[in-house]
């Protein structure tokens, strides 16, 4: 019996004696070495009498390999690993397999073809421009015969479908082939000017960082959704849909014309906010199977989570939303969803039991993400890395000289040692951020705060046996203002900033802070000399009048301390005194 999950494909490999045999691949699986993470097809050989790392692996380890007065060293990115090392391998979450058992009860429509889905109770979209702004006129750019060869298929499937369809108008916004890994093309549309002249709708779109905050520990089972070209399901209205024109050239009869959607476009800034609501809206009307305490469903925009107690209650709750959404008209992709598992991939974040990760092919791509040459480039890998700044402790003070870069007026970037080992320091916390628990709001949670170089630091834990477990980090500028102020009172400034951040996750329990500042006394004896009013009172009502916060003054400065469930000893020094002297 095989030890590994195997893949059909295999290669001819000839060994020591000469001979050749047959070596299968595993499927992918996730290793570490060391503090290095990443995912590899290993190659199979049970009859090999060790395990060899070949030049692939080490190639993607950045390995280094020393021969020196008779020793030999194996260097993987500054750490050292002499005589022994050990791989551990687990394997990666699989997408795509859904039993014959959950395909027998469901509907057969809901399942993605190349017919888009139609949303049998949505309205046509109506799209409004800013007061006073005209038509935009932005004329296609020339496109490689190549690319425009490429794109046909996909217009003219479009076409057919009737998501697309000929129009004369006075706007016109140019559109760029993408051509896709596996030789296929895809049509964007470059809507930026359009973004700018159409009126603003509120985003209440799911905050990705609190979504998750329902997740209880006894919800163990899990099917994740993905709805495939979730706009092209909601109908334009037709007095909109002149906005969105653009020129296209037929390669091969050479006829010019403009074409326009009939369904809601991508590209379009309030397409997902307006996609979410209609499907928010939808979703009231589906009765969620009884009884209901045994799960959990998460909407952000068109992926959905299910999260259940049991397997039978998950695969129960899954095959009722699937045929729901398949008699709505919505179509759900087969290939993307991840359907009872007891770990899933959901917004890049991988969930299991009481605990999230960050999605390892999240961690690689940024952290293969070559130095930025622009300021544009730069401020591209911030995004990236802040979406990720719950699972570092420091990341403020990480980022803060390559925020400096950020603010030069040169075009290209000048990096110095200091900026360079940010950028490094910053890709090696990402790879080895922890996991962190989900928030269990039956339980109290212990908060640390500390201020260092103007950042209010905070890690929000809870008690996990004699240890506490990381739940969220928290890393944040102090505004101006507060940067000016003596020690003490910049500890009082980050306290308000970490339960503000905490009470996101807390949901109104229990909140002991833990702070090496007794920042209560400071602020009732200082804080009228150095705050205005409407700050004095804003930090009272955060640390004083709110009956789920504690704060307890320990001279615990650790994070490691912290999380070790220590509670530490009294303070020592005498912040009334400390702020007088400053």
């Amino acid at each position: 019996q095989d030890l590994m999950p195997l893949e059909d494909n295999y290669i001819m490999v000839k060994g020591a004696t000469g001979q050749s045999e047959k070596a299968y691949f595993c499927k992918p699986l996730r290793y570490k070495l060391g503090k290095q993470w990443g995912i590899h097809k290993f190659l199979y050989m049970p009859n090999s009498p060790k395990a060899l790392l070949g030049r692939d692996l080490l190639e993607q380890l950045g390995a280094i390999i020393k021969f020196k007065e008779g020793e030999i060293t194996l260097e993987v990115n500054d750490q050292e690993f002499i005589q022994i090392m050990s791989l551990s391998l687990t394997s990666v979450p699989t997408e795509g397999r859904i039993s014959e058992e959950i395909i027998d009860q469901v509907y057969p429509g809901v399942w993605a073809t190349d017919v888009p889905g139609k949303a049998k109770n949505a309205p046509p979209v109506e799209v409004r421009l800013k007061e006073g702004q005209q038509p935009v006129r932005i004329k296609q750019y020339p496109l490689k015969r190549e690319d425009q060869e490429g794109i046909q298929p996909v217009i003219e499937k479009f076409l057919q479908l009737g998501l697309l369809k000929e129009c004369e108008s006075n706007f016109n916004t140019p559109i760029l082939p993408v051509r896709k890994p596996d030789g296929s093309y895809r049509v964007v549309q470059d809507l930026r000017a359009v973004n700018k002249i159409t009126e603003d709708l509120y985003p209440v779109v799911a905050n990705p960082y609190t979504l998750l905050t329902v997740l209880t520990p006894e919800l163990t089972w899990f099917t994740v959704l993905d709805l495939k070209d979730a706009f092209f399901c909601l109908p334009l209205h037709e007095a909109s849909q002149k906005i969105f024109a653009f020129e296209w050239e037929n390669p091969k009869s050479g006829r010019k014309t403009q074409l326009t959607w009939t369904v809601l476009p991508q590209g379009f800034k309030n397409s997902p906010t307006i996609f979410g609501n209609q499907l928010a809206k939808d979703l009231e009307s589906w009765e969620a199977p009884t009884p209901p305490e045994e799960g959990k469903l998460l909407q952000y925009v068109d992926d959905i989570l299910i999260a259940t107690k049991t397997k039978d209650a998950c695969m129960t709750w899954t095959v009722s939303l699937l045929n729901f959404w398949g008699l709505q008209g919505y179509r759900v992709s087969k290939k993307k969803a991840q359907v009872m598992q007891r770990e899933v991939i959901y917004l890049g974040y991988e969930i299991s039991a009481g605990k999230r990760t960050l999605g390892q092919a999240r961690k690689e791509a940024i952290c293969q993400t070559p130095r930025p040459q622009t300021v544009k480039e730069l401020r591209t890998f911030l995004g990236m890395t802040g979406w990720c700044r719950l699972w570092i402790y420091n990341y403020g003070l990480l980022v803060k000289p390559l925020y400096a870069l950020t603010t030069t007026e040169q075009k290209h970037l000048q990096w110095n040692k200091e900026t360079i080992q940010a950028f490094e320091l910053l890709k090696k916390a990402l790879m080895s951020a922890p996991a962190l628990g989900l928030p269990d709001v039956s339980k109290p949670f212990f908060l640390f705060s500390h201020e260092k170089q103007g950042i209010a630091l905070g890690i929000l834990a809870q008690d996990l046996g004699p240890y506490r477990r990381a739940v969220a980090y928290f890393s944040k500028q102090l505004d101006t203002t507060a940067k000016g102020w003596p020690g003490c009172l910049r500890a009082v400034a980050a306290v308000v900033l970490n339960i503000q951040e905490a009470r996101k996750f807390t949901l109104g329990q229990k909140m002991t802070v833990l702070v090496s500042h007794t920042v209560s006394a400071v602020l009732e004896a200082k804080g009228g000399h150095w705050l205005s009013p409407q700050r004095f009172l804003k930090y009272q009502a955060a640390m004083v009048e709110q009956d789920d916060v504690e704060i307890v003054v320990t001279n615990i400065v650790n994070p490691a301390s912290f999380l070790s469930g220590n509670t530490g000893e009294p303070v020592q020094h005498d912040c009334l005194e400390t702020t007088e002297v400053t």
